[in-house]
């Protein structure tokens, strides 16, 4: 199959809303604002990532929380008026890169604010959306955000699998859903001619996408309608050149692939907000810490992709990324060395907007949740504890959105102001 009909082929499916790019004269004004929302999906364990808590046993549970030495446990920055990052070291058995963590806070925590013994409830899957939304009704923080700076684009904000992975637009916007990174690494091919194979592989995606489509017609028509959304794919292989210049020859695997093409996205123009999520799980109900570390280090790679592209190609003052769990683990081993859920987690923003090389720390030696001074944001017995809600009025400030979305879907303010930003 000739590429150019393969292209027509693919822009009938749900893999080809990453070909069509959107010209930023859809645009007011060029926008101020780009995010990127990491769903670690099933509950990350935090004490292995950005919350440590070592191996000393706890008096009245008798257990351990971590099974690294409580004297291995690291640090990041915290000169000046910061707060030290404490993080988990990684386990040998269990890496294939033992300094990933020390890469990944020394190298981004001029722009990193940790929030640590946030309250997420919900659990599965809920939770995720309490994550990212703040309420399971609302919509995501990037839809949000591609609503309030890029409303006439077309495909302003592309996810990552299905189901409720911190990608809910609660019928605000259609979102343009990927799924199959083999199919879409084909467009990337400098090749002319695609196998039959493949195209058998976009009209199986195209069949779902349509199905899925048709199920979610009634919120998607708010806004434009399917018609007008599938109006916008007429001339995929004229703008397809557009993206493949930033996207890579080949794209990566799994998690880091996600990044790369929603990056090349955001280079490009078609799109504001993106989501991506770890294609496995979290849920670690047994042997916990082998789960957790190799995933964390396939999040974090993930995270760095995004960043380095940020980088490469002039956006990353106007990127804002946050890195979001449904909820924790444990926080003590259960008796098949797994860890079950629980609301307390610990969640991640990153911007250069926002005063990073912080932690705020909201849970004790055990892993209790504290109440948190909203003005100090140092543990304070007349305070509040921090729950998704705070975080998500926080960030909606950072990302200016829109008055008439905000009074919409209201958030109580308690006082937190937590990413230390100025309003413009």
């Amino acid at each position: 199959m000739k590429r150019r009909d393969f292209m027509h082929l693919l822009s009938t499916t749900g893999l080809s809303l990453v070909t069509p790019i959107v010209s930023k004269k859809v645009f007011a004004a060029e926008p101020n604002h780009m995010v990127v929302t990491v769903a670690a999906k099933g509950g990350w364990d935090a004490t292995m990532l950005c919350d440590p808590k070592g191996d000393t046993e706890s008096p009245e549970h008798g257990g351990k929380i971590n099974l690294f030495s409580s004297s291995a446990i690291k640090t990041a920055g915290g000169e000046g008026s910061g707060s030290p990052i404490r993080y988990a070291p990684i386990d040998t058995d269990y890496a294939e890169d033992t300094g990933a963590f020390d890469t990944f806070f020394n190298s981004h925590r001029d722009k990193m604010v940790v929030i640590n013994g946030i309250e997420v409830s919900g659990g599965h899957p809920k939770g995720m959306q309490a994550a990212t939304s703040g309420l399971t009704e609302y919509p995501s923080i990037s839809a949000l955000t591609t609503q309030t700076h890029g409303p006439s684009m077309s495909n302003g904000f592309i996810s990552f699998g299905s189901g409720p992975i911190g990608d809910s637009t609660q019928g605000l916007l259609a979102v343009t859903r990927l799924s199959d990174l083999d199919a879409i690494n084909l467009v990337t091919k400098t090749n002319t001619t695609q196998s039959d194979g493949a195209a058998a592989l976009i009209k199986s995606a195209r069949l779902r996408a349509i199905t899925q489509h048709q199920s979610e017609q009634a919120l998607v028509s708010r806004q434009r309608g399917l018609g007008q959304l599938y109006a916008s794919l007429s001339d995929p292989a004229a703008n397809v050149a557009n993206l493949l210049n930033y996207a890579p020859a080949s794209i990566s695997n799994g998690m880091k692939g996600q990044a790369e093409i929603v990056s090349a996205a955001l280079a490009s123009g078609m799109s504001l907000g993106g989501n991506i999520y770890y294609p496995g799980s979290f849920d670690s109900h047994t042997n916990n810490d082998n789960a957790q570390w190799r995933n964390l280090q396939i999040v974090i790679d993930s995270v760095n992709t995004l960043w380095d592209a940020a980088e490469t190609y002039g956006y990353a003052d106007k990127l804002t990324v946050l890195l979001a769990s449904e909820g924790g683990r444990g926080p003590f081993y259960n008796q098949e060395n797994g860890k079950d859920d629980i609301y307390t987690t610990s969640l991640i923003v990153m911007s250069k907007r926002i005063a990073g090389d912080r932690v705020i720390q909201a849970t004790d030696d055990w892993y209790n949740r504290l109440t948190i001074n909203p003005t100090t944001l140092l543990p304070d017995e007349a305070g509040r504890e921090i729950t998704s809600l705070d975080l998500q009025l926080e960030l909606r400030r950072l990302l200016e959105i829109d008055s008439t979305l905000t009074s919409r879907y209201p958030i109580e303010d308690n006082g937190f102001a937590l990413l230390g930003f100025q309003d413009s």
